[in-house]
């Protein structure tokens, strides 16, 4: 977006000079050929202040309108440089006529692009009758109609870009709308890491209570501090859900997302978790579908040592970076006789599996040679 910009910039410029020169040029040329350059300056002031996507059918009108009367009107001389400021009005006519056919949506905007296309059809007859001898009528109609065939190609480009840019839209609502779709599916690997936490919590608190109330009034307050995150995740979740927010984005911006999601881990179990990300993806830039994938990765597989080996003393998360993938380990060093005995991943595993997979990626999950070792495979 931002090189569009960039370049309409320079077509301001670019256009902004144009102006100048031709309309300098204009006042001198005006005492040999009068009024024949007032159009193209016009047509090429339109460009200048272009302004997307609305004004550009009242710059049309203005253009047309100055065209028209100029060739109704006109009664100097049809000299050859008449004819250069005829040649630079219908260059630019043409292409105020091409940006305005793109967004064209109202009847009045159809009415004021046919305009246009109407006032290109009588630029040769405004030199045409001055010219000794005057030109046939028969000939200035054959080149109007080859004006007009200019003009109808414009507009039909116009319109294709028109199509290809509404299809483009429909493409991305599209893939909004099934980002949402997988968000509500998947609502729970985003928020299970933190209700996990305060499941664990919990069933320590009643543990403790009767023997040790301290610790059980310091996992209550773990407990609410769980809860809150919690909710901050349903939260931003729910903001992602919602259908006028033209803004949707995944939920992991960049890696670092993931060393805070490590550190709530490590804060709210008895677990020691080691952290290793190679320094090269901390200076790397992919794409937000590979941070945010990365994310659940390690998301669902925390929560899954939550749920099923909650005696993990040690787990360690690697993401390296071997080109030109992103690669990610996650071991804890869960008992073999819990490994052998372990239940599969529920859903979330399932539904991460699909996802990395629509990215191209691979994930595995199974015992490994000191514990649940759970590995997975992004493209970058």
């Amino acid at each position: 977006m931002s090189t569009l910009v960039d370049m309409w910039t320079w077509i301001r410029v670019g256009t902004g000079f144009l102006v100048v020169i031709s309309g300098g040029w204009a006042v001198v040329d005006s005492f040999t050929v009068g009024w024949a350059a007032v159009p193209a300056v016009f047509a090429c002031l339109a460009l200048a202040v272009w302004d997307r996507p609305r004004r550009n059918v009242i710059t049309l009108a203005v253009a047309a309108l100055v065209s028209t009367v100029v060739s109704v009107g006109y009664d100097g001389v049809a000299s050859n440089r008449a004819a250069l400021w005829w040649f630079v009005e219908t260059v630019l006519l043409l292409v105020v006529l091409h940006l305005a056919s793109r967004r064209a949506t109202t009847m009045v905007e159809y009415a004021v692009i046919a305009a246009g296309a109407g006032a290109l059809f009588a630029t040769p007859f405004r030199l045409g009758p001055l010219m000794d001898p005057p030109a046939p009528e028969d000939e200035l109609i054959l080149l109007g109609l080859l004006w007009l065939a200019m003009a109808a190609m414009a507009i039909a480009v116009g319109r294709f870009l028109h199509r290809v840019r509404r299809r483009s839209e429909l493409a991305v609502a599209t893939a909004r709308r099934s980002q949402r779709l997988a968000l509500a599916r998947d609502l729970h690997d985003f928020v299970a890491h933190d209700v996990n936490g305060m499941v664990v919590q919990a069933q320590a608190a009643q543990f403790v209570a009767a023997s040790d109330p301290q610790q059980a009034l310091a996992a209550l307050a773990r407990i609410e501090a769980a809860g809150l995150r919690a909710l901050s995740s349903l939260d931003r979740t729910v903001v992602l859900l919602q259908e006028h927010h033209d803004r949707l984005r995944d939920a992991a911006a960049d890696f670092a997302d993931i060393e805070t999601l490590v550190r709530r881990f490590t804060e709210s179990s008895g677990s020691r978790i080691g952290l290793d990300i190679d320094p090269d993806l901390r200076s790397l830039r992919p794409a937000e579908a590979v941070t945010a994938a990365a994310h659940r990765v390690v998301v669902e597989s925390l929560s899954n040592i939550r749920r099923h080996a909650p005696s993990a003393a040690d787990i360690t998360v690697r993401l390296r970076h071997r080109k030109p993938d992103l690669h990610i380990e996650v071991v804890n060093d869960l008992p073999d006789a819990e490994v052998h005995t372990r239940p599969a991943g529920g859903r979330g595993l399932l539904g991460l599996t699909e996802h990395v997979a629509n990215l191209g990626g691979t994930i595995d999950a199974g015992p490994g040679a000191r514990g649940w070792r759970v590995t997975a495979v992004i493209p970058l």
